[in-house]
């Protein structure tokens, strides 16, 4: 959920998104974000700073979905998803509302 909305806020932004590193599209999302007469600016990202989702050894990758259930903690998870429900809804569910996507 995450990294489409981060992927959203880019594109709509006139970046390109590429990749799934977290860290590197919430960047670029939240750079594209900041521009005052951007596309997107009142759509920047609510981000946790040094949340463990973008933590560069630990972080969410895409290839988890395909690892068994209990690869990740039970509290790691849910604190994952209440950061993405938070960029979710800061980002994609502000857009819709507003007839952006």
């Amino acid at each position: 959920m995450v990294e489409c909305a981060l992927k959203a806020v880019i594109l709509v932004g006139g970046g390109r998104p590429w990749g799934h590193v977290l860290g590197a599209l919430s960047v670029q999302a939240t750079q594209l974000a900041a521009l005052p007469n951007g596309p997107t600016a009142r759509y920047a990202p609510r981000l946790t700073a040094n949340h463990s989702l973008y933590e560069t050894t630990t972080r969410w990758r895409e290839t988890l979905r395909y690892r068994s259930a209990g690869t990740v903690s039970a509290p790691t998870a849910a604190e994952w998803v209440d950061e993405a429900q938070a960029v979710y809804e800061s980002t994609v569910v502000a857009m819709r509302l507003d007839g952006v996507a």
